[in-house]
């Protein structure tokens, strides 16, 4: 037994598309031309806000900065003053930075210590290279590292550990 059943057996009122006792929706037809997509609001504009800083991120950036200053971490400071003029220029926060590093860089001292710093750090930074070679077995890759910080990082406390290297590597 087969049934058949014609679509204008159903009336409206029990259409698929819309609740029982709703009037369907009507369909559109097929020489209808599509409705454009609602296009959505512009967001509004932050005031000079670079993308991916977000103002209250540059807000703390300075906050960490004047306690570095305060407990005299300068270095750290003018790190941190120097990241928030860079990455937010042309914001109230970028010139509060770049005032404190103008002050930094106008102080003899302090670009010594900086600079002294800054050596520091980049033989720290080839004696823990040496070192992964060295606990790698990589001994023949290590040696001219220990051997460059001994030369050319003569006055940073690193050089001491890599003659210390040497030593044992002989």
């Amino acid at each position: 037994m087969t049934l058949k059943v014609r679509l204008s057996d159903f009336s409206d009122e029990f259409s698929a598309t819309a609740p029982f006792g709703a009037k369907p929706k009507p369909i559109a037809k097929v020489s209808d031309p599509p409705k454009e997509p609602e296009k959505p609001a512009p967001p509004p504009a932050i005031a000079k806000a670079p993308p991916g800083v977000a103002p209250a991120i540059l807000d703390a950036k300075l906050t960490a900065a004047e306690k570095d200053k305060a407990a005299g971490r300068n270095i750290e400071a003018y790190d941190t003053y120097k990241w928030v003029a860079a990455r937010a220029p042309g914001t109230p926060q970028a010139e509060k930075a770049q005032e404190f590093v103008k002050g930094y860089d106008a102080d003899p001292a302090f670009v010594t210590a900086y600079q002294k710093a800054a050596r520091d750090k980049e033989a720290a930074s080839v004696l823990w290279l040496a070192k992964s070679l060295e606990q790698s077995g990589k001994l023949d890759q290590a040696k001219p590292h220990y051997t460059k910080l001994t030369t050319d990082f003569a006055d940073t406390p690193s050089a001491k550990d890599a003659k210390d290297a040497l030593k044992r590597l002989k």
